[in-house]
């Protein structure tokens, strides 16, 4: 039987996540960030139609997680089997408890809880 807990800090890390296009448009036109100068990444063709955006790689705020992982191993051996002499019954159980999973999305902002989040859901 094993059991792991785990806390996990990446801060500064250089991802698309902080600077994907949702982001940009969002902070552009939704919350107006001067500061974030989301504005200069969209790019306009001269009709006014949207070109494209800009979206380089960033250094991103924080994230953190934690949790606990489990295994559980059981093995038995028997003097007889259906293939033969000396077979054995092996079962696993692994299992993983997720304590938190936190996003700041860039230095200063609001952390985002996305424990219970699925796929593109935080």
């Amino acid at each position: 039987m094993t059991v792991d807990y785990y806390h996990i800090a990446l801060h500064d890390q250089i991802s698309f996540f902080a600077q994907d296009g949702a982001s940009i448009i969002n902070n552009c036109y939704i919350k107006n960030d001067s500061l974030d100068q989301a504005c200069a990444k969209i790019f306009r063709q001269a009709d006014g139609q949207l070109d494209f955006i800009r979206s380089s790689p960033a250094n991103s705020g924080l994230i953190t997680t934690s949790g606990i992982d489990g295994q559980i191993f059981y093995q038995k051996e028997f003097d007889w089997g259906l293939l033969g002499d000396n077979d054995r019954l092996e079962l696993t159980f692994q299992g993983s408890y997720l304590i938190n999973f936190n996003i700041q999305p860039k230095k200063g902002a609001q952390n985002t809880k996305c424990r219970g989040a699925f796929a593109g859901g935080c």
